[in-house]
C-alpha cells in the first residue's frame, strides 16, 4: 500500500530530539493499553459516541490524548527498539491531512499543502492516515536518516503509529450481550535486523488482516488472530506470520501479549485496542511487533538468515453483525 504523505510545516532535523525517548514507558501490553475504564468522559478527552457520531467529529475538537507505538533506530548506538509514549493529537482536517502531534516533547504540524521553508533545516518528517473506519482510525508519522552521518549526532529512523476516534461509553459495553466478530486490516512499518542486531533492511512494511471474536457477557473476552506479511520496497513477501491473543475487556479497551503460531518465534510483541462508536461499532488499535524468523536472504538466493523484526502498526476492524443488547 502506497503511503499518502503530507509535508510537515514545523518539524525537526534528523539530529533532533525526537530520536531520543526520555519520556517513554515500559514496553508491555499494559503500557500500550488505552481507552477508558469508567467515568462520564472518555480518556482521550472527547465525548463518548452517540448514534450520530462520525470520525469527522475529531476535527477541531482540541487535543486528543493518544498512545504512540514506534520502532526507533538510534544510529549513534546502532540499536533498534520498540518505543511507547503518551502524546497528544489535534486534527484540523481529515480530508486535507492537516493535524498536529506531539512526539517526545516536540510539536509537529502537518499540512497537505506543505511549506517550502519548513525543509530548510533538512527535516524529512512526513505523515499519513493509515487505517480508517466510520468512527475511528489510525495514522502515522515517520523520519528516516538511513544511517549515521559523521558530521551529525543523534540521527535516527522511526515510524510512529497512533489511534484516534469517538470511543464507546464503557457503561454501554457493560450491558451488551452476545458474541460479535470484527474483521479488518492492519498496516505498519519497522526495521528488519540481522542476528547481531544490526539493521539489515530498512523501512519494512507489514500488512495483513485481523479478526477479533468478542464475547459481550459475564466473561467480556476478546480472542484475536492476525495474518501479516512483511515486504521490502514492494517486492515479494519476505515472510508471512500468524499470531493470536486472548484477553479480557477493561472498560472499553483491551490489551494483550501476541503469540506466534506460524512463521515466527516470539520476542515480546504486544497489542492494544479500544471500541469506538455506539454499540461498539468498530475497534481500532496498535500493535508492537517484536518477532524472530528465519527468512531467505534477498542478497544471497537460496540461503537463509536469522532476523528480528521490530515495528509499530495500526489496525481498524468493523463488526460483521451488530451486537445484541
Amino acid at each position: 500500500m502506497k503511503k499518502i504523505v503530507f509535508t510537515s510545516l514545523l518539524a525537526l532535523a534528523a539530529c533532533g530530539s525526537s530520536g531520543t525517548s526520555s519520556d517513554t514507558v515500559d514496553v508491555t501490553a499494559a503500557a500500550l493499553s488505552f481507552g477508558t475504564s469508567s467515568g462520564s468522559a472518555a480518556a482521550n478527552g472527547l465525548d463518548f459516541a452517540t448514534a450520530l457520531s462520525d470520525l469527522s467529529d475529531v476535527e477541531g475538537a482540541g487535543p486528543i490524548n493518544i498512545k504512540v507505538a514506534r520502532a526507533l533506530t538510534d544510529w549513534d548506538s546502532g540499536t533498534t527498539r520498540l518505543v511507547i509514549s503518551d502524546e497528544t493529537l489535534e486534527v484540523e482536517s481529515l480530508n486535507d491531512g492537516y493535524f498536529a502531534i506531539t512526539l517526545n516533547g516536540e510539536r509537529l504540524v502537518f499540512d497537505a499543502e506543505g511549506n517550502p521553508e519548513a525543509t530548510a533545516n533538512g527535516s524529512t518528517w512526513e505523515s499519513y492516515f493509515n487505517t480508517e473506519g466510520q468512527v475511528s482510525g489510525t495514522g502515522a508519522i515517520y523520519d528516516y536518516a538511513r544511517g549515521q552521518d559523521p558530521m551529525l549526532t543523534g540521527e535516527f529512523d522511526t515510524e510512529a503509529f497512533f489511534v484516534f476516534g469517538i470511543e464507546t461509553d464503557p457503561a454501554e459495553i457493560a450491558v451488551m450481550v452476545g458474541e460479535v466478530v470484527y474483521n479488518g486490516g492492519l498496516e505498519g512499518y519497522g526495521q528488519l535486523l540481522d542476528a547481531s542486531g544490526n539493521v539489515f533492511i530498512e523501512e519494512v512494511n507489514v500488512q495483513g488482516s485481523i479478526e477479533l471474536t468478542v464475547s459481550f457477557d459475564d466473561t467480556d473476552t476478546v480472542n484475536g488472530s492476525l495474518n501479516a506479511s512483511l515486504f521490502s520496497d514492494g517486492e515479494d513477501s519476505l515472510n508471512t506470520v500468524d499470531m493470536t491473543f486472548s484477553t479480557g475487556i477493561e472498560g472499553n479497551g483491551y490489551a494483550a501479549d501476541l503469540v506466534c503460531t506460524d512463521g515466527c518465534a516470539d520476542q515480546s510483541s504486544i497489542i492494544a485496542g479500544a471500541f469506538f462508536g455506539e454499540d461498539a461499532l468498530e475497534t481500532s488499535g496498535l500493535i508492537g511487533f517484536d518477532i524472530s524468523a528465519e527468512i531467505e536472504n534477498p542478497d544471497v538466493p537460496e540461503t537463509l538468515i536469522d532476523t528480528r523484526f521490530i515495528s509499530g502498526a495500526g489496525f481498524t476492524a468493523t463488526q460483521d453483525a451488530p451486537a445484541i443488547e
